[in-house]
């Protein structure tokens, strides 16, 4: 009987959707029947029965994406069913001068997966081109095609050895894990929140909503005829690379005012405010943990009100095309080719 390979992914601009392309190939060549799943298409409970399932994510401060956790913890039991995994980060070189990192994913990755079940005998990962135009850092054509060719390679020699049921899973020491395990939860809690309340589209933007289509969390929406983000951003960059008119920018305005409220004394303010300021010095070791909840509680507060007021102000006509005005427009951009957004990726590459 045929043997079933379940690819399971999620992809933000094309690369881990790539990555899937390639392993088709090599598992189609070895005899197996392949089903390459999007987790935006399927649902955890919607997923077939396979002899092989491999999960394929991009790496978010060195993390699992927030969006492919949540699918990944709603999976029923399977009792010792076969996983492998692949991690994508970013490339800015295909010799690799300032190498991508996937600090603890896979642990991550393997933690959640083994508490369902699996059987997780393999883990590795690659670097497919840097997809992060604010850096400045995005690969240009040349540079990216060459790291696709070097990555697509990788991949189908880890293709191989998944086939051959090799067992494997790549080092991470105990130190990387602790400082990515602590950046990727830090990410996971307000970097990636944040992410979207920096943007917004500027007087180039056409209406034509792709990036609200597109999005895999459905954060963007259109309001008083401009695109808002609400607070559950990925960070997976997909809307900021496929804009047609490379509308969605960082905004200098948004960033100060972030950065601003960064810096305001919320504890002491409210501490004050609320004459409790005996009460907090009389608490002992306690009053730091308390001024950190009142400076997060103000905080909280001034940047929920600063959102709303900068974006009734970035509809307004005159000041709004100032406010919304950003510094991303020259930047290169990046995709996968062949990627198609809010479609499943099935692009089979031979190996």
């Amino acid at each position: 009987m045929q043997q079933k390979a379940n690819i399971i992914y999620f992809t933000g601009t094309g690369n881990s959707a790539r990555v899937c392309g390639v392993l088709g190939g090599v598992f189609e060549d070895a005899g197996y029947e392949v089903s390459v799943i999007s987790i935006e298409d399927v649902k955890p409970d919607g997923v077939g029965e396979a002899d092989l399932r491999v999960f394929a994510f991009p790496v978010y401060a060195c993390s699992v994406p927030s969006v492919f956790i949540d699918w990944m913890r709603k999976l029923p039991r399977n009792n010792g069913a076969k996983a492998a995994l692949i991690s994508v980060f970013g490339s800015l070189d295909v010799n690799e001068k300032i190498p991508g990192y996937d600090g603890q994913a896979l642990l991550q990755a393997k933690s959640l997966l083994e508490d369902k079940g699996f059987d997780v005998f393999f883990g590795d990962g690659t670097g497919y081109p840097f997809n992060v135009p604010v850096s400045g850092g995005v690969p240009d054509e040349e540079k990216s095609k060459a790291i696709l060719e070097k990555a697509d390679e990788t991949i189908r020699n880890i293709g191989v050895r998944i086939v051959a049921g090799e067992k494997y899973f790549k080092k991470c020491s105990w130190f990387n894990e602790a400082w990515s395990k602590l950046f990727g939860l830090l990410y996971a809690a307000v970097g990636r929140r944040w992410i979207g309340k920096l943007y917004a589209a500027d007087d180039s933007c056409v209406k034509c909503g792709l990036c609200i289509k597109s999005c895999p969390v459905h954060t963007i929406n259109s309001k008083l005829g401009n695109i808002r983000w609400k607070w559950n951003c990925e960070g997976c960059q997909r809307c900021v690379n496929i804009c047609p008119k490379k509308s969605i920018n960082l905004t200098p305005a948004r960033i100060i005012i972030s950065l601003a409220l960064s810096f305001m004394p919320w504890d002491s303010w409210i501490i004050s405010l609320c004459n409790i300021n005996a009460a907090v010095n009389e608490s002992g070791g306690a009053a730091i943990f308390l001024r950190l909840g009142f400076w997060a509680a103000g905080f909280v507060g001034a940047a929920l009100a600063a959102d709303s007021v900068l974006f009734l102000l970035e509809s307004t006509p005159g000041i709004g095309k100032l406010l919304r005005t950003g510094f991303m427009k020259k930047f290169a951009r990046y995709t996968a080719p062949g990627f198609k957004p809010g479609k499943s990726y099935d692009n089979r590459k031979k190996s």
